[in-house]
């Protein structure tokens, strides 16, 4: 649905996986994303926190965490979540992208 740009159904979908399965970060994470892709920052925030919780190596979710916070405004989050994710990641240009908006 994402690659269509139909983010109100992708966003249904990744829902009712999560309902049937609870411990996938995948899931999360997609929900998450599908949220923040749609300037849905604030709505984006648990999902991708849960991912994380899931995953914590999940570098992806760590990026778009980042900048939801950031965008809903929760700039120190941001850039922990930001940095964190260039000590692992030193080419990640969401992360310093983030930290660029954050100064």
């Amino acid at each position: 649905y994402a690659y269509g740009k139909d983010y109100e159904s992708a966003i249904r979908e990744a829902k009712k996986a999560v309902a049937k399965n609870p411990n996938s970060a995948e899931g999360y994470y997609a929900l998450g994303r599908f949220y923040a892709e749609t300037d849905r920052f604030q709505e984006a925030i648990p999902y991708l926190e849960r991912a994380l919780d899931l995953n914590p190596d999940d570098l992806k979710a760590m990026e778009f965490l980042a900048l939801s916070y950031l965008q809903a405004g929760n700039k120190n989050r941001a850039r922990d979540l930001a940095k964190e994710v260039l000590e692992d990641d030193p080419k990640s240009d969401m992360a310093a992208i983030v930290l660029k908006d954050n100064t």
